[in-house]
């Protein structure tokens, strides 16, 4: 068994003035991603076997992040309720493929 330590390598971080952030590195956008990919399944299964009223609650919250009429669309929100409806569709087909016949 290899007790040595991984070897660890510094990264110099830049001081930059008050507010702002500096770009993710490869590693952290991969791990990033990683996770987002994690808490989606995650909420896919949650929502597999939520009632007929929180899969109703996830889709309105889906609407109410939707622009109102009259307001600019912002693609990313826009983005974002698609992704909403689309997660709890996910977890409809989830839903029916580990229950074939007739789920409580």
């Amino acid at each position: 068994m290899n007790n040595e330590r991984p070897q660890t390598v510094r990264i110099r971080r830049q001081r930059l003035p008050a507010g702002r952030v500096p770009p993710l590195t490869n590693a952290e956008l991969v791990q990033l991603q990683t996770r987002v990919i994690a808490l989606e399944n995650l909420a896919i299964a949650l929502l597999a076997q939520a009632s007929q009223d929180q899969l109703e609650l996830a889709r309105g919250m889906a609407a109410y992040i939707s622009p109102r009429a009259g307001s600019t669309a912002h693609p990313l929100t826009l983005h974002a309720a698609a992704q909403m409806r689309h997660l709890v569709e996910r977890a409809h087909r989830f839903r029916a493929a580990q229950c074939p016949v007739q789920c409580p």
